[in-house]
């Protein structure tokens, strides 16, 4: 189950798109969030904006963390009010033996 908090009031704003795709042996995710936040960037990851920084943030350490684990890369990025999460995985080719 997933659970996404929007915080965009005008509701014609309140768009996110997610594509999962299979390319050339890796499986890729992008997740694109419409804000119009200035959003910081620290070593290629968001900064969040609420004060409490030790207990708030975007889960980005935790989905790295995972994404790492299976050999692929999380990378990030802020482009005409659309906050871009692109994740790529390999994918294990396993060969049978016939």
């Amino acid at each position: 189950m997933y659970h996404i908090a929007v915080v965009e009031d005008d509701k014609e704003k309140r768009l996110i798109h997610l594509s999962v795709a299979e390319q050339k042996s890796f499986l890729r995710i992008r997740v694109e969030n419409y804000t119009e936040e200035n959003i910081s960037f620290r070593n290629g990851m968001p900064v969040t904006t609420k004060k409490d920084k030790h207990l708030h943030g975007f889960g980005m350490k935790s989905i790295q963390s995972t994404v790492r684990k299976y050999g692929g890369s999380v990378t990030t990025g802020l482009r005409d009010n659309w906050f871009e999460l692109r994740i790529l995985i390999p994918l294990n080719q396993q060969k049978t033996a016939n």
